[in-house]
């Protein structure tokens, strides 16, 4: 008989899939978990609402699911970090809400965390885009989505959910600032990437 071709499936590298058929179930364990317990804190406020009077089982929920994100986006995900950064930040604004909703809602999260996260947001970002001359381009398009979120805690303060404008404005200026650097200081692939994304 001829022998056969060589090929990389004839005899699989059985250490890789033992590790990800681990990692698989790690991941499907983890989740499995955060809801049972999220679902079990639930059960437990509802049970004792008359005795405590309070509505502690979001804020748990929230932290457990936020639990889950990060150790979902940093094990498992394949997105570059630029990609995880944008989801840290969703996901931690989310939290942060969540927490101030059921802790009275004195409006903390809406005017210092939120706008503060997309000042870190957009500075990692830029810092990311700097140093890694290879990956500019990628990260350009995170930064310019990083612009138009950072737009948005003007509208917190618009619509009377936040106590000071100037978090929302010092986190729009530097968002300002980071947008007329990429005009200035890379016009061309700044240009093409947004044509890219907006389809101009």
């Amino acid at each position: 008989m001829e022998a056969g071709s060589e090929s990389d499936t004839l005899y699989p590298n059985y250490e890789w899939l033992y590790r990800d058929l681990k990692q698989f179930t790690l991941h499907k364990l983890f989740l499995f978990l955060t809801i049972t317990m999220a679902i079990v804190s639930v059960l437990v406020n509802v049970f004792t609402l008359k005795s405590l009077n309070f509505l502690w089982s979001p804020i748990v929920a929230a932290s457990l699911f936020y639990s889950w994100v990060t150790y979902r986006n940093t094990a498992f995900s394949r997105m570059n970090m630029g990609g995880k950064i944008l989801i840290q930040f969703l996901s931690l604004s989310l939290l942060a809400l969540v927490l101030d909703i059921f802790t009275g809602f004195s409006e903390w999260s809406t005017t210092y965390v939120m706008p503060f996260l997309s000042v870190a947001m957009t500075l990692l970002l830029t810092i990311m885009a700097v140093t890694r001359k290879k990956r500019y381009k990628v990260y350009m398009g995170y930064l310019i989505a990083a612009f138009f979120i950072s737009l948005a805690p003007i509208f917190l303060f618009v619509f009377n959910v936040s106590m000071h404008i100037w978090t929302s404005v010092t986190a729009i200026t530097f968002s300002v600032f980071t947008f007329l650097g990429m005009l200035i200081f890379s016009p061309r692939q700044f240009k093409t990437e947004m044509k890219k994304r907006f389809h101009l």
